[in-house]
């Protein structure tokens, strides 16, 4: 008789999968952190994002500067090329609702990965794994934002799962270097992954489980070949200390600065790390040695810079949760159980969720209030090609919007332009150290700032004049006749 027919009879239709409240509770919480990020464009990189997509899909990857006049010829290759390809295609076929539309999808993707990461794959109750799941949820929403850097957090969340199950002593696979190879052309965040690997195999050195030796070998090759395929890419060996270059050239980029734990986001990475340090000091087992050196690495690498805040949160909030569930688990399994839902009622607040955003994209303005676009209206009908001396925040707009009639100063792109020469316009142009002798050097035709910055003042007490302001911001002539 067949087995099957003896445990389910032909009759009997199988139970309905449920819900419980807290599962429910922290869909409905995902779900509205989503509708959240509809708010339009405003990230000052996804202009050049776009363009350079653009200038790919018509001449190819470039390997050298080709708009700002201040690098023009420098060695530059984007480090996330595919990323600047997809953007440009989305928006050449649906504007830039389109790109919020990609965001929102990227968006899905990452919040559903890490609900099954948390609930599905964990084993941990419910109620332990809601408090983690929203605190992460948190964190992550001011990431959830048209740039390369939401693409590569879909994957850093899988690579990850796949070098904590290698700390506990299950070999990896060697098609992770395949994965690690395609997130090397989308972001610079791709070298999280070799590092995962080598920190998972000495975690598995640490705690030996059986076949430490062979799964650490194993892991560690997976490090060296994803970082030898990295040179097949189109920026070449170079791609493995980009991240560097573009650390020491963004030293004064806000994203790029040490963290602060007590911000308004990154506290919630902070609270998350204290649940793990409470459940480590509670636990009557001793903390296995990879998640102790899993977590330390996490938090000194979150201290470095504010751009960290999103990886380390995904990397860090499983293991938390493990911890959580190691510790307060079997008390919490004591308790009875919440209201079982059905799972139409999760479908159910994830349909509302998408018709909120498909009606609050296509009912209101895609771009922010502000942008300076008769500025670039002006300047692309002028003679010949426009140099422009810019605010940072303003240079990826008119790079993406005006490139090549338009030529900043800077934009972005940091990783294209001398790091020395980076600080000193920051300098510049911020606490107003030096900014005569940047101005006489570059000579730019334009500039375009803050209408109410002080730079603007001390330009205008120099005999620039104000020929346009839109918004906030101001375009500023240069003298005729001034070298």
């Amino acid at each position: 008789m067949n087995p099957v027919t003896e445990t389910v009879p032909p009759t009997r239709r199988p139970a309905k999968v449920r819900l419980d409240a807290w599962a429910v509770l922290s869909i409905g919480a995902a779900a509205l952190f989503w509708v959240g990020a509809t708010r339009p464009i405003g990230d000052p990189d996804v202009w050049w994002h776009v363009r350079t997509g653009d200038l790919i899909l018509h001449h190819g990857v470039p390997h050298k500067e080709p708009w700002a006049f201040t690098a023009l010829g420098r060695a530059w290759t984007p480090t996330s090329w595919l990323s600047d390809v997809l953007f440009a295609v989305v928006h050449d076929d649906l504007g830039w609702r389109g790109v919020i539309l990609l965001k929102l999808v990227a968006g899905a993707i990452l919040l559903a990965s890490l609900y099954r990461v948390l609930f599905v794959r964990s084993g941990a109750p419910h109620r332990v794994a809601a408090p983690v799941f929203v605190l992460t949820c948190i964190t992550l929403s001011p990431f959830i934002a048209e740039r390369p850097q939401l693409l590569s957090l879909c994957f850093l969340v899988w690579v990850a799962e796949q070098a904590r199950t290698t700390m506990l002593g299950r070999p990896p696979s060697w098609w992770l270097i395949v994965v690690i190879y395609v997130w090397a052309n989308v972001h610079g965040m791709w070298i999280l992954g070799p590092a995962m690997f080598v920190l998972a195999a000495a975690g598995a050195a640490l705690d030996r489980p059986p076949r430490w030796a062979a799964v650490s070998r194993r892991a560690m090759g997976i490090a060296v070949a994803s970082l030898a395929a990295s040179a097949l890419t189109p920026a070449g060996p170079r791609l493995t200390i980009a991240a560097f270059v573009v650390r020491r050239a963004a030293s004064d980029v806000s994203e790029w600065q040490p963290t602060n734990l007590l911000d308004s986001f990154s506290i919630f990475l902070l609270l998350i790390f204290l649940l793990w340090v409470v459940a480590v000091a509670r636990c009557p087992q001793p903390t296995p040695r990879h998640e102790t050196l899993w977590m330390l690495c996490l938090f000194v690498f979150v201290l470095t810079a504010a751009r960290n805040v999103a990886p380390v949160v995904l990397m860090m909030s499983p293991v938390v949760l493990g911890a959580l569930d190691r510790t307060f688990g079997r008390q919490v399994s004591q308790v009875p159980s919440p209201p079982q839902l059905p799972v139409v009622v999760g479908w159910t607040i994830i349909v509302v969720a998408v018709c909120t955003s498909i009606f609050v994209v296509a009912s209101r303005p895609p771009l922010e209030a502000g942008l300076p676009s008769r500025i670039v209206a002006d300047l692309k009908a002028r003679p010949g090609t426009v140099r422009v001396l810019d605010s940072y925040v303003i240079g990826g707009y008119l790079t993406g919007e005006g490139a090549p009639k338009i030529s900043v100063a800077i934009d972005g792109r940091t990783d294209n332009y001398d790091p020395a020469f980076v600080h000193r316009y920051f300098q510049a142009t911020r606490q107003m150290v030096g900014w005569r002798e940047l101005v006489h050097e570059l000579k730019p035709d334009v500039a375009v700032i803050g209408r109410r910055s002080q730079l603007a003042q001390e330009l205008q007490r120099i005999g620039w004049r104000v020929t346009m302001t839109d918004g906030d911001w101001a375009l500023l002539d240069r003298p005729v006749g001034q070298s």
